[in-house]
């Protein structure tokens, strides 16, 4: 069977780790040939057995996302695919649609991006009404949709959507790769002599990265040997604002921004950690669908975890048994 997935973001995007994981597993179990269709971008992933089309194009401007389209049709079109399976935003729906092959459409929802769009500022909440609207009709022009946790599926029917055409399939990790991990020596790797707190992620101001900087202050002001190691990409437009954030809390010697790094080394990252966590800057059905990955990683790697007592956290940790739970403020 031929199938194309579309994913508008690059290789080097935390949520392509699913994906990588996801087709390694479908390639195993049967006679699937993929392609994976994607933005430019570094590759963070090793010896993959599926073929990767990377095309130009952008997630968060209208130039970016026409561009992405264009090109994501044009590659569509050279493939008689059987299925083609899209991850919203529907940037990569719109062109396995407009492509009109005979392929089956599959439309994977693991997020409320129209709502999220409005919360992180991006645009106005008429305009994420206006999103939102067009990616319900265009979501109900599929031959199937896939919803990250029960509580997507819930909202994806009053939305409208039949539940016949809606499974769920949340999200997963490896757990023998990160159990079996050699940790890797993060004292010697950056000159720190003391206890590391670890996280692993998006690093930006609309999801409150911040907020854990700020509230490693206060760790600090406790435990004087405490570092705080931080794994992901931080936006250009971003590190500026890090970096004064850091410098005006005084902890430029103490906290660690390692910039995106293989995926295959993050197991060793991760197990490196004393204290892993995980941070969601309020209650909301944006962040309450989401089964966040990073959890699964630090406990699979039997690091102990603090995160924010969101929805979506206490889905997954038992305060006091698997984990911690914190309040926001």
């Amino acid at each position: 069977m031929k199938v194309g997935i579309v994913l508008n973001f690059p290789p080097n995007d935390h949520r392509a780790v699913f994906y990588d994981g996801f087709v390694r597993e479908l390639i195993k179990i049967g006679d699937y040939d993929i392609n994976i269709i994607m933005q430019k971008g570094e590759i963070q992933f090793e010896d993959v057995p599926y073929k990767l089309t990377l095309v130009p194009g952008g997630t968060y401007s209208k130039r970016g996302q026409l561009e992405f389209m264009y090109h994501t049709i044009k590659e569509i079109r050279k493939n008689n695919y059987d299925v083609i399976h899209a991850r919203n935003p529907f940037s990569s729906l719109i062109p396995p649609l407009l492509a009109k092959t005979d392929a089956k459409i599959i439309y994977d929802v693991r997020g409320l991006w129209a709502e999220f769009g409005v919360n992180a500022g991006y645009y106005s909440k008429w305009t994420g009404r206006i999103l939102d609207s067009i990616d319900v009709k265009l979501a109900k022009m599929c031959d199937a949709i896939i919803a990250i946790s029960p509580l997507m599926k819930k909202i994806l029917m009053k939305k409208g959507i039949h539940k016949g055409v809606i499974e769920i399939v949340p999200e997963g990790v490896d757990i023998e790769k990160f159990s079996k991990a050699k940790p890797i020596d993060l004292h010697e790797k950056f000159g720190i002599d003391g206890k590391i707190i670890g996280y692993v992620g998006s690093i930006s101001l609309s999801r409150g990265s911040n907020k854990i900087i700020e509230a490693f202050r206060l760790v600090k002001d406790e435990i004087e040997d405490a570092f705080l190691v931080m794994v992901g990409l931080i936006k250009d437009e971003e590190k500026r604002s890090f970096r004064e954030l850091v410098k005006r809390l005084k902890l430029e010697d103490s906290i660690i921004f390692t910039g995106s790094i293989s995926h295959s080394n993050v197991p060793s990252f991760v197990k490196s950690f004393d204290v892993a966590v995980s941070y969601f800057p309020f209650n909301h059905p944006i962040y309450d669908v989401a089964v966040p990955i990073k959890i699964l990683e630090y406990i699979a790697a039997g690091v102990p975890v603090v995160a924010t007592d969101n929805l979506s956290h206490k889905n997954i940790i038992k305060d006091g048994v698997n984990g911690y739970l914190s309040k926001h403020d």
